[in-house]
């Protein structure tokens, strides 16, 4: 049965989503008022400098947020305003992530917000929440979670505000999108998107109705697809079960679905990428799970220089970044600012940067990067040529993408912007072709071609030219 006879056959119900919807259900308890004596949380002011106009000013971060104690604070952390910095002097307005701890005894959970999933491990987890007294904390009865993006902090407090278990939660929801897009005979392009963390439905509320449980998610992904049914908005839908399937899928789900160990103290991580390589088998759970926690700081360093800064450099079109791709740069420092910026996101520690033999490291691998232009048609191929790769991920070659004659501004995206890479796998020596999103999605579009230059610049325009 297909995707969307199966969600018609679930009795499908829609309603419109409420800005600032609270993480808490109509089942939940409702959380009592804070006591006069709670003491504001600790916070502390961060330097912030503006992408845009280079202004200058301080961001209020909260380091532990009690949000029994303080529900007002925990409702601008779920609706984002917590997160929000605008420019004084611009107006430019963004996000900022940074470590946090958050908790609610009233639900019996805690969580550490770690928004750098790409460097998560625990040894960099303890230096982040260094204050952190694990053997204290094995005395608490509640559910500890590591989370690495903003949505799925509030996912998470949704679901233990529930009651729920958020396996089977993070288990349904797979299966969901699984028996739509799984199957064979669904385009590749189609089912990786449909099935990557990115594109997942995300949980809202629990409804309990005469023997009956109501599971409303998110899943404004749905939308995108071909032949969508235009009767079911995909923004919001309610899935009914009878109370006693749930509870079957939920014996099931822990008899599949052990907690996994945790990544520091007792925090684990659950989530959709983990669902994945539990379906996936136990040796390739464990070969995963094991490479993400092997990669020293160097090689983190390289991670997220590769598909972090440099990517968010090239869509930005960071004045840098620029001069660095038409040859106007310092060829014995090139892409110094993405560099920088990668060991800034790594949150490095200072005795790190300063290390002599590390720092020597740092500028040889560096010396060895180069970049060639390419040009056909309409647009310009920049081939940013790595290192010779290590490491599962490492890149052979990236490619920043821009359209000739298309109006640029500094720090501001590009349409036409695009950025390829060719990157290292393990097992079998044939790497991989793959493209970044500005929204930060990874498209795997298979077996690329050999680790060439040429080949790797044929393969980029043949994309292009698909589009």
């Amino acid at each position: 049965m297909g995707l969307f006879a199966w969600l018609q056959g679930k009795r499908i119900v829609t309603e419109r989503v409420e800005p600032g919807l609270s993480a808490r259900s109509s089942t939940a308890d409702p959380v009592p008022p804070p006591p006069q004596q709670a003491a504001a949380p600790a916070t502390s002011e961060m330097p912030i400098q503006c992408p845009k106009c280079g202004q200058k000013s301080k961001f209020t971060v909260h380091g532990n947020l009690n949000g029994a104690l303080h529900p007002d604070l925990e409702n601008d952390l779920f609706s984002g305003k917590l997160i929000a910095w605008e420019c004084a002097s611009c107006g430019r307005k963004q996000l900022v992530a940074y470590p946090l701890m958050y908790h609610n005894a009233n639900h019996k959970f805690m969580m550490l917000w770690f928004p750098y999933r790409d460097l998560l491990s625990g040894e960099k987890i303890a230096k982040v929440f260094g204050g952190v007294a694990t053997a204290d904390l094995a005395r608490i009865d509640c559910r500890f979670r590591i989370v690495t993006e903003h949505a799925d902090l509030v996912e998470k407090a949704r679901i233990f505000s529930c009651g729920l278990d958020d396996r089977v939660v993070e288990w349904f929801k797979y299966a969901v999108v699984e028996d739509g897009f799984a199957k064979p005979g669904t385009p590749p392009a189609l089912r990786e998107m449909m099935m990557s963390r990115e594109s997942q439905p995300r949980f809202l509320k629990l409804d309990r109705q005469q023997g009956r449980d109501g599971l409303t998610f998110s899943y404004p992904a749905l939308g995108k697809v071909p032949g969508y049914p235009a009767g079911i908005p995909p923004e919001m839908m309610t899935i009914w079960l009878p109370r006693e399937q749930y509870e079957r899928i939920a014996a099931d789900v822990e008899r599949v679905f052990p907690m996994p160990q945790p990544v520091y103290g007792r925090f684990t991580l659950v989530d959709h990428d983990l669902v994945r390589r539990v379906k996936s088998g136990p040796a390739s759970a464990k070969s995963k799970a094991d490479s993400s926690h092997e990669r020293t700081e160097e090689e983190r360093l390289r991670y997220v220089f590769e598909h972090v800064a440099l990517r968010a450099h090239a869509f930005e079109n960071h004045p840098e970044l620029v001069k660095d791709l038409s040859g106007k740069g310092n060829p014995a420092n090139l892409f110094w600012r993405s560099w920088w910026e990668a060991e800034r996101r790594c949150g490095l520690p200072e005795e790190w940067r300063d290390n002599r033999e590390l720092l020597e490291s740092r500028l040889r691998v560096r010396a060895r990067l180069s970049v060639q232009a390419f040009k056909r048609g309409d647009y310009t191929v920049y081939a940013v040529i790595m290192p010779p790769p290590g490491t599962p991920a490492d890149c052979y070659f990236a490619a920043v993408v821009y359209r000739d004659g298309e109006p640029r501004q500094n720090l501001q995206p590009a349409p036409s912007t695009r950025y390829f890479t060719l990157e290292m796998t393990h097992p079998g020596p044939a790497p991989v072709f793959c493209e970044w999103t500005r929204e930060g999605n990874h498209a795997n579009y298979g077996e690329g071609p050999p680790p060439e230059l040429k080949a790797f610049v044929e393969a980029v325009f043949a994309r292009l030219s698909a589009a």
